[in-house]
């Protein structure tokens, strides 16, 4: 027989925010699976008014539900714990400040480890939503809190060692959310930073099918970052924002949704319920759940007709049996990183967080200090030596803490805190008065060239903090007030005859004021070749894309009708952002050009062969071309971008 003693109305302290619930009797007493859910209102479904969703079960919500199919399913009743924070994502989870951490050892566990966590993040974070969505942030911390459960809040490494993270994957907005329609009246619930009144940018999907691809997208993405950056484990993802569109987010059928038009309804609940049962306990027959009436009390506590369940259990295994979309490996950003400065320690073994094992080179020195031998981020020789040959002014460990990505920085830090915190400086006041440096990076190939990025940050405002560095003649400013991810990028430069690239440090040519230098990565630059001539609207364009550090990996080429440049971490792809950007760069696809992805080849080579439209209105036009190297675990999510390269249609 199933309990649903659970049923009964919750009291007010489950609904305390934050918030956390814990099943019973443990699972030690029944040998069930432990599993531990972190959320926020989509795993909560609350039948609380003032929570949006006029489900059932308060804080029990969607994991106590979980677990009731599973009871109904014949198992084991699990130990079920939901840690939830309403309107809140990874982020927060992860804030050391906040107690949800302190959840992970379970005392009730009494000696048991966790068997899955399951991640909920919130629900624009995977999307390109122009304030809160950020898929590179969304990846990267679930990554985070899935380690921070396998190695366990009290410090003990790996003391859940074979817990299995458990990705759920959430669903688009409702058809006719103002997302797609900025004139619909359905604007409630989203109350984090923008609403309709003071959004002009258009809508922000096409509609629930770009909006689903772009979560499914970023959910796989991250699957394959935990798959990559932690040896043994065994992400899922529950698919149950694929189970929402195979049902076709309700429309034909009693509608998925809650009244704000984007939580769910108690029908929405149950097919999000069954598809993560299914993927927690392996299976893809949630159907004979239903079908043997085990289920029953519950759908009746909750208002689902057994008829509904049947359909809803039909999406669920739809989903569940499908196979994982297969994902191309993960290619390391191959670069030379320098730390400036060990005030706040020396990054040793490889970093792990922002981009888990890359290697840094130090530079202790801040007068004469040099390296003679830099491995790159791999941790590989490279025969190149940089070098202080100006003295800098002085050095502090007094930069913008980076280790927490707060919901206002949703960007997050570049490098690793040891590495971003601490920095050379030069400048006037406070008893300093030297206000220039100079670095030099040597044994360059004289022939290739090379990209630059430079990173400082200084917690204060209480002197000017702005710098100017130069390289090779070209200037640009840096403010590293309480900076975490802004940098100076000097794209495709040439080294001189000897191989030799300098780097000059000042402080703007202020009276007062100050400049740091903390982080310097150098790459190779990846190199855009296109073709000699015009091209005729209606043929391709026959590009040659260099990346050799890339082997294998994805490369993708865009178009615009103008220079930018835009930031992508430490990277600048200098195109505007125009339409024709959004379509060739854009998750779903372009309709004016084909051929914008390929892999590279075994030398780091790809050759696009963009497909222009037959349109003689063309004629005369200029269009500027970049590629770039995807690499979900690099800054921004981009390995390496090219030069642009720039052309005009002839007849």
């Amino acid at each position: 027989m199933v309990c649903v003693a659970w049923l009964a109305a919750p009291g007010a302290a489950q609904f305390a925010n934050p918030g956390a619930y814990v099943s019973g009797p443990p699972a030690g007493a029944t040998a069930g699976k432990n599993l531990l859910f972190f959320g926020n209102s989509y795993t909560i479904s609350s039948a609380n008014p003032a929570v949006h969703t006029p489900s059932y079960g308060g804080a029990r919500g969607l994991p106590e539900l979980v677990r009731q199919v599973a009871m109904a399913a014949g198992q084991p009743a699990p130990f079920v714990k939901n840690v939830y924070h309403l309107n809140r994502g990874f982020d927060y989870h992860l804030n050391p400040q906040n107690p949800s951490l302190g959840h992970i050892d379970e005392p009730e566990l009494q000696g048991e480890t966790w068997d899955a966590v399951v991640l909920q993040g919130f629900s624009t974070r995977p999307t390109h939503h122009p304030y809160t969505g950020n898929a590179r942030l969304h990846q990267e911390n679930a990554w985070r809190l899935f380690e921070e459960v396998r190695d366990g809040s009290t410090g003990h490494v790996s003391k859940h060692a074979a817990v299995v993270p458990v990705l759920y994957q959430t669903w688009a907005r409702q058809a006719d959310h103002w997302f797609y329609d900025l004139s619909s009246p359905h604007t409630s619930g989203h109350n984090i930073a923008i609403g309709v009144a003071q959004w002009t940018g258009g809508p922000l999907f096409a509609g629930p099918e770009e909006m689903a691809a772009e979560v499914r997208t970023s959910y796989d993405e991250a699957r394959r970052a935990i798959r990559v950056r932690t040896p043994g484990a065994a992400p899922v993802v529950a698919p149950a924002g694929d189970a929402w569109e195979a049902a076709d987010w309700g429309r034909g059928f009693a509608n998925l949704y809650a009244a704000d038009h984007y939580h769910a309804s108690s029908r929405g609940d149950l097919l999000t319920a069954l598809t993560l049962y299914g993927a927690i306990f392996g299976e893809t027959d949630t159907a004979a759940i239903v079908a043997s009436g085990n289920l029953d009390p519950v759908l009746a506590a909750i208002g689902v007709m057994t008829v509904e369940a049947q359909q809803l259990a039909a999406w669920a295994d739809q989903v569940l049996r499908q196979p994982p979309v297969a994902q191309p490996p993960q290619w390391p950003a191959s670069a030379v990183l320098v730390d400036f400065s060990t005030q706040a320690g020396t990054p040793a073994g490889g970093e792990t967080r922002p981009v888990p094992g890359r290697r840094y080179n130090t530079m202790a020195d801040r007068v004469a200090g040099r390296i003679d031998d830099a491995v790159d981020t791999e941790g590989r020789t490279t025969g190149i030596e940089i070098a202080v040959v100006d003295a800098f002014a002085g050095e502090t460990a007094a930069g913008a803490e980076g280790s927490f990505i707060s919901a206002v920085n949703l960007s997050g830090s570049l490098y690793a805190p040891s590495a971003q915190v601490d920095s050379f400086f030069v400048g006037r006041g406070a008893g300093f008065a030297d206000a220039r440096a100079r670095v030099e990076v040597r044994g360059l190939d004289p022939g290739a060239r090379y990209d630059l990025v430079v990173h400082g940050s200084r917690a204060s405002t209480s002197f000017s903090r702005i710098g100017r560095f130069t390289v090779q003649g070209e200037v640009q400013t840096l403010d590293a007030a309480h900076n975490l991810n802004l940098v100076a990028a000097f794209v495709d430069v040439a080294p001189d005859a000897a191989g030799t690239i300098s780097l000059e440090v000042d402080n703007g040519g202020g009276e007062t004021g100050f400049a740091y230098l903390g982080v310097l990565e150098l790459r190779a630059s990846a190199r855009l070749f296109g073709l000699d001539r015009a091209p005729a609207p209606g043929t391709a364009l026959d590009l040659r894309f260099e990346a050799p550090a890339h082997v294998g990996g994805l490369a993708l080429t865009g178009v615009s009708t103008g220079l930018g440049p835009i930031l992508y971490g430490p990277h600048l792809l200098r195109l505007a952002p125009d339409p024709l950007f959004v379509a060739s760069f854009g998750s779903s696809g372009s309709a004016v050009f084909a051929g914008f992805a390929a892999a590279l080849d075994a030398r780091g080579v790809t050759q696009p062969a963009l497909v222009t439209p037959a349109w003689p209105g063309l004629v005369g036009l200029e269009l500027h071309v970049a590629s770039l190297v995807a690499d979900p675990g690099g800054p921004g999510g981009v390995a390496v971008v090219s030069n642009p390269w720039s052309f005009r249609f002839g007849r």
